[in-house]
């Protein structure tokens, strides 16, 4: 998916064999220490996650590795793999692990030392939904942006590097 192993590593991205599926490491903020553990299928969109792990809603992925690199402009995606793919570009990102925004995350980010969002989320009616939510909750808290996808892409992952580094830095104001 374009994902550079220099940032698997950095993101501890590993693979369970016996599950067949491609493991995220959620990591606190704060303090860098393993809050949960996503799997995606290989074989399907199926998620699921490791028993005990806190919820992702209430955490940020990528948001320790942004915070630790004192980035003030990050994009914002839905997907890890978008976040990630992002990251092997050059480009700084977090994703919220889905089209849902919480209450918490809000606050993680308002934490953050962030200044301004670029707005990257799915060129579908969850991406549509969960950007306007960004919008009306972020708004006047960060300078915001957006990123315009061609109609052909559902998200950042189906653009080539140097299509998609077009598009980032024609990002605008919203």
């Amino acid at each position: 998916r374009g994902i550079t192993d220099e940032i698997m590593k950095k993101f501890i991205i590993g693979y369970d064999k016996d599950r067949e599926a491609v493991a995220f490491f959620w990591l606190d903020a704060k303090t860098g220490k393993v809050a949960a553990i996503k799997f995606r299928s290989i074989k399907s969109k199926q998620f699921y996650y490791l028993d005990g792990g806190q919820p992702v809603r209430n955490h940020i992925f990528g948001l320790y590795q942004v915070i630790q690199g004192s980035h003030k402009e990050v994009f914002i995606v839905e997907s890890e793999i978008d976040a990630l793919y992002l990251w092997s570009i050059g480009v700084p990102a977090i994703a919220l692990g889905g089209s849902n925004f919480s209450e918490k995350q809000k606050q993680l980010l308002l934490l953050s030392g962030i200044e301004t969002i670029v707005i990257a989320t799915d060129n579908d009616k969850a991406g549509y939904r969960i950007k306007m939510q960004l919008i009306r909750e972020l708004g006047g808290h960060f300078n915001l942006k957006q990123l315009y996808l061609p109609y052909y892409a559902k998200d950042v992952n189906d653009l080539g590097a140097a299509e998609l580094l077009n598009y980032v830095e024609h990002a605008e104001e919203y």
